[in-house]
């Protein structure tokens, strides 16, 4: 449960920084955290850091009083929880994952590419489209941009980007927060996803030496995740209301 609370804490660090530097920053409560503004797309306006109910209904009930926010998602940290009744609908299902610091890192063989931290504002913005691209992820005038420029200055956040012949191929985010490095947005434009994943762990590992990574997936990509030492850590699920839902 412990390990449980300090991984989902580090997802809900990664989420509140995205919002927080897009203007619409979240809080942490006793159990939680919540955001009452409008989210980037793909971000939840709830996690829950606590394994009971109240904390989930509490947010929902605050989201539901702000009518400015017509769809909405909510993270329950330990997947134990029917949102239904209140008129979400569940997302998907998956599982946290940890590996731990002091497993030894082989270097990812993938030929020709090429793994750099990405230090700039034009490479950013390379890499999000690179990110976009390979997700089928189209722009919008609202967001045109998720992740911002003064990302970049976060020491604790690396940007990690494949290149290949000077393009972008794959990449992937860490954050360091409640003990874990966190691994999230992990794309390949290319087949070797496993390659892929493989050269993130290498990166991740040599930028923030010594702290255990951490993450959630499901599906092929947890097995991959499993063959590089991570471990299951317990089961979460995400549950949306979209505009129009009751």
């Amino acid at each position: 449960m412990k390990q449980v609370i300090q991984i989902a804490t580090n997802n809900a660090a990664w989420c509140d920084l995205i919002c927080r530097l897009h203007g619409c920053p979240g809080e942490f409560r006793q159990g939680l955290w919540l955001n009452l503004h409008v989210v980037p797309p793909f971000y939840p306006n709830a996690v829950t850091l606590a394994g009971d109910n109240a904390s989930m209904a509490a947010a929902l009930g605050a989201l539901a009083g702000r009518p400015e926010i017509s769809t909405w998602a909510a993270k329950d940290s330990f997947g134990r929880l029917d949102l239904s009744s209140f008129g979400l609908k569940r997302l998907f299902g998956a599982a946290w994952i940890a590996r731990p610091a002091m497993l030894p890192v082989s270097e990812s063989q993938l030929p020709g590419i090429q793994w750099r931290r990405i230090e700039s504002v034009d490479d950013l913005d390379h890499w999000e489209r690179a990110w976009r691209c390979a997700g089928g992820i189209p722009e919008d005038d609202a967001w045109k941009r998720i992740f911002p420029a003064a990302l970049l200055a976060e020491s604790d956040v690396a940007v990690l980007a494949a290149y290949r012949g000077g393009g972008i191929v794959a990449g992937a985010m860490a954050n360091l927060a409640a003990g874990y490095v966190g691994l999230t947005n992990i794309f390949a434009a290319e087949s070797d996803t496993a390659g892929v994943i493989a050269g993130c762990v290498h990166s991740a590992s040599e930028l923030f030496s010594g702290v255990p990574l951490a993450g959630y997936e499901s599906g092929e990509r947890l097995k991959v995740m499993k063959t590089l030492g991570f471990e299951s850590i317990g089961p979460l699920a995400v549950w949306a209301k979209s505009a129009g839902s009751g």
